[in-house]
């Protein structure tokens, strides 16, 4: 088939593939990328939100240890 065809049809086809080779590298590194970046931002994110969920949980608790120690005064007080 190649042999048909012209000079500049084969020049002009082979610079069809050429394009058509970087513009499939470009978006296959564009989708690492993108890839790279969701990930790197989703880790990010739920770091945080843990962070949070587990200071929120402290608080929490040492709200509960202060409301365990001060009825355990008032009772060692209280009289029988």
């Amino acid at each position: 088939m190649t042999r048909s065809l012209k000079f500049s049809h084969k020049i002009l086809l082979a610079a069809s593939l050429v394009v058509i080779a970087a513009f499939t590298l470009f978006t296959l590194y564009n989708d690492y990328l993108q890839r790279h970046a969701t990930a790197s931002q989703l880790k990010q994110g739920l770091g945080e939100t843990s962070e949070g969920t587990a200071g929120n949980i402290q608080s929490w608790l040492s709200g509960r240890i202060l409301l365990v120690e001060s009825i355990a005064e008032t009772l060692a007080t209280a009289p029988d």
